[in-house]
């Protein structure tokens, strides 16, 4: 107590092996019970009640590990809990890494940035575009994982509901999502019931990947192509790029489907949505001309006939108003 320097230990060493070298026939005769008392008082304050509170509090699993550290070196030894709780942290960090976390993207309004629409419920999704992001590196650990993960996203479609556009901006005095970038039919829409039909995978967390997970990814593209689903990535960094590359899964993705952002992609994705749309909306190709044609000259001849009478009703019948009539018979003739 009250010690400035570390030549306190010195002395404090000194004191022990002189007590343990000509003190000790003083102890032979003290009952158990009053070493134990000693002992206890001197660790007592090796307890850091604070620390336990304070980890209950903010994480509960470092919290778990401090207690099987406390407990195994109260009843085992000093060395049986503090190999308990290194077994532990090695469990705890191997299943963090065999199952990552994952999460659904949306873009938050008046940005082009993507983030968790969890954390952010007024992100803004477009039905039929999923995006995805990893926060791990993908190997053989996880990899099971994230395919059962991708998997359970395609089949529940899972959408959050869009925000409300009716509120207005009250620095710009636009809808939020005006701003800078307008608000398109897909925002619109109501999410879900949709099928995705182009999934992208942001790559940013990611910063390795095995061989198994490149075997994997291919097996998927292979899966969604028949199934009529397009794979994208999106920032994918150098290191994982080149490995993608060297096992030929960039060229058989495709150029066209790999992107710097995932705002990129989307953007891409929803041109491919509206012009499959605008194929599905024309009229088809084996409709005869003349119909086409018939219908368009019954069409004006309707607007000519609205113009009479609207001219009609306007100036009257009267001596010049023959002559407007006709002009505009002839006009219709025409």
């Amino acid at each position: 107590m009250g010690a400035k320097t570390g030549l306190a230990g010195v002395f404090t060493g000194l004191l022990i092996l002189c007590t343990l070298l000509f003190l000790t026939p003083l102890f032979n005769n003290l009952p158990n019970t009053v070493l134990g008392a000693i002992v206890i008082a001197a660790c007592i304050k090796l307890f850091d009640y604070s620390e336990a509170v304070h980890l209950l509090r903010t994480n509960f699993r470092d919290f778990l590990l401090w207690m099987a550290a406390f407990i195994g070196t109260i009843f085992l030894g000093i060395e049986i809990g503090v190999a308990i709780a290194v077994g532990l942290s090695l469990v705890f960090v191997i299943y963090e890494s065999a199952n990552p976390h994952m999460a659904i993207l949306g873009r938050l309004p008046r940005t082009a940035v993507y983030r968790n629409v969890k954390q952010y419920p007024d992100a803004i999704t477009h039905p039929g575009i999923l995006i995805i992001r990893i926060d791990a590196p993908m190997y053989y650990a996880n990899i099971s994982y994230i395919k059962d993960k991708l998997r359970h996203y395609l089949v529940s479609s899972l959408h959050p509901p869009q925000r409300s556009e009716s509120t207005p901006d009250l620095e710009t005095g636009a809808a939020p999502s005006d701003w800078p970038f307008p608000k398109t039919e897909d925002e619109e829409a109501t999410p879900g019931g949709s099928p995705v039909r182009y999934l992208i995978l942001d790559m940013t967390p990611v910063t390795y990947v095995d061989s198994t997970a490149v075997h994997t990814l291919k097996d998927l593209h292979q899966e969604y192509s028949q199934q009529g689903l397009h794979l994208a990535l999106s920032n994918t960094n150098k290191r994982v790029m080149v490995t993608l590359a060297r096992t030929g899964f960039l060229q058989r993705l495709g150029p066209e489907w790999h992107f710097v952002r995932a705002h990129d992609a989307v953007q891409v994705c929803l041109s491919h949505l509206r012009a499959d749309g605008l194929r599905t909306s024309s009229p088809p190709s084996d409709q005869p001309i003349g119909d086409a044609e018939t219908e368009d000259t019954a069409e004006h001849e309707t607007e000519a006939e609205r113009r009479i009478e609207e001219r009609e009703n306007v100036d009257g019948i009267n001596k010049d108003g023959h002559t407007e009539l006709g002009e505009l018979r002839d006009e219709r003739k025409d």
